[in-house]
């Protein structure tokens, strides 16, 4: 290796090397010290590394080079020390040391750091939400974790798609926004489409519209850095951008270009994860089948609704189950059985209003929510269109699956009015700030469920409404 290979080997290293004394005094720093500490390695060449900790850090320091320096073969680390950074903010460094004060040619400590700031903060958030902190919470200390960072920057979380922001700091809307027609697109938009990090040192090459809000908002540049769900990359996989502000002109460091990496694998994770709990918790709530709500969620906590001017508030609760289902599942089997439940499924969503909830509580049977139903007439109209919408043939497959024929099934509707439904799942006595006359939604469908089989006894395919 040559001399020149050396130098430029230490100017790329993500990390700072430097050469302390047995005093603590600087003798060597490479050209990253800047880059992590704000000081330019020149500068703190001459000067005490003990100058630049708080004193209540100084200690911490001392008892970790006195480790080193009894144990000549010994590597200090990694350790994590406070660091006052050139701007005057607190930052974490991670070092490692060994004792090479026997060694004429270094006669030091020879130490490397790190800046692990972000990630010391990252933790922090990660931590709570695994204690229980939502995602959101967590993913703007990501944003607001770069402001005082290597980047120091406004940093917002947007959607790939649209450019809302998710998280993070409020940008000028003309940030994320798409470019206007036939212009270039603008920094997110590149770095969505790429899949690449797009930081260009200014705003040259930018839409006019870009860069004069820009120069309101004091910013020099806009970088974007694209976020990918783990284990993913490309274009194709990217569901949100970093959109990094900055009041200045410059390239992307080496450390900076850890801290953003870092940064997108975080909000990637966040963001994956968040997508599983609301993908799990729609599950829980929806039938695997036709795609309606279950029963939790028919029965999931709502706020008190109480009967006013011509009904409104008032539930009216129709309770369906299917005559002539058991025939068709015992003969054809069920995949006709299936195919007749979720053509049932679609039939009825196109009857029930704007506002109304259908789900699936059972193996045939199906609950309709009809919110502000003035009266029983209101109601029966209702469950009249349900019945009509249910007359005509359902194709189904043969029981050997290599045809198509049809069956035809009717329904059984009970129904049941409330003047108000008291808040919560309906299981327990109303709270104290439900509206009077109110009762649990389980009650109400009790009800219909004893006039489902009313209209059972009374021949099928009919309706009938609890008294």
């Amino acid at each position: 290796m040559t001399a020149s290979f050396d130098a430029a080997l230490l100017a790329a290293a993500p990390v700072g090397l430097l050469v302390v004394d047995e005093i603590g005094t600087i003798s060597y720093a490479t050209p990253s010290v800047y880059d992590l500490t704000g000081y330019g390695f020149t500068e703190v060449v001459g000067t005490n590394i003990l100058s630049y900790l708080p004193d209540w850090a100084v200690q911490d320091l001392l008892s970790s080079v006195e480790y080193v320096q009894e144990y000549t073969d010994a590597v200090m680390g990694p350790a994590s020390i406070a660091f006052i950074h050139a701007d005057g903010e607190l930052r974490v460094l991670e070092i490692y040391a060994s004792n090479r004060l026997a060694d004429p040619d270094i006669a030091g400590l020879v130490v490397a750091v790190r800046d692990q700031t972000f990630q010391y903060r990252i933790n922090e958030a990660l931590q709570a939400y695994t204690e229980g902190g939502g995602s959101q919470a967590a993913l703007d200390v990501l944003c607001a974790a770069l402001l005082g960072l290597p980047i120091r920057g406004r940093a917002a979380l947007v959607d790939a798609a649209t450019g809302t922001r998710l998280a993070g700091f409020e940008l000028p809307e003309v940030l994320t926004a798409a470019a206007p027609a036939g212009s270039p697109p603008r920094p997110w938009q590149q770095a969505v489409a790429s899949g690449e990090v797009v930081a260009p040192p200014d705003l040259a090459d930018a839409d006019e519209e870009l860069q004069a809000a820009a120069r309101v908002a004091g910013l020099q540049t806009v970088w974007a850095v694209p976020v990918s769900p783990p284990g993913r990359q490309g274009a194709d996989s990217v569901t949100a951008c970093l959109v990094i502000a900055r009041p200045d002109v410059d390239h992307i460091s080496l450390n900076q270009g850890y801290v953003l990496a870092n940064a997108a694998r975080t909000a990637g994770l966040l963001l994956e994860r968040e997508d599983l709990v609301d993908r799990l918790n729609r599950a829980a709530r929806t039938d695997a089948l036709t795609g309606l709500g279950n029963r939790a969620e028919l029965f999931r906590d709502r706020p008190p609704r109480a009967e006013g001017p011509a009904g409104l508030g008032a539930l009216a609760v129709l309770y369906l189950d299917l005559d002539g289902f058991k025939p068709v599942n015992d003969a054809l089997g069920h995949a006709a059985g299936d195919a007749v439940l979720a053509e049932v499924a679609d039939r009825l969503q196109r009857v029930r209003r704007s506002g109304d909830e259908l789900g699936r509580i059972g193996g045939d049977e199906f609950v309709m929510l009809c919110w502000d139903v003035a009266d029983d007439a209101a109601a029966i109209a209702i469950a009249d269109r349900a019945l009509v919408a249910l007359e005509a043939p359902i194709e189904v497959p043969t029981v050997d699956g290599t045809g198509i024929e049809t069956v035809v099934v009717g329904a059984s509707i009970g129904i049941a009015r409330s003047t108000g439904v008291a808040a919560g799942s309906g299981t327990g006595d109303p709270a104290s700030d439900d509206p009077a006359g109110s009762e649990p939604l389980d009650a109400v469908l009790h009800r219909a469920d004893q006039a489902l089989y009313e209209a059972k006894r009374a021949g099928r395919n009919r309706w009938h409404v609890a008294r």
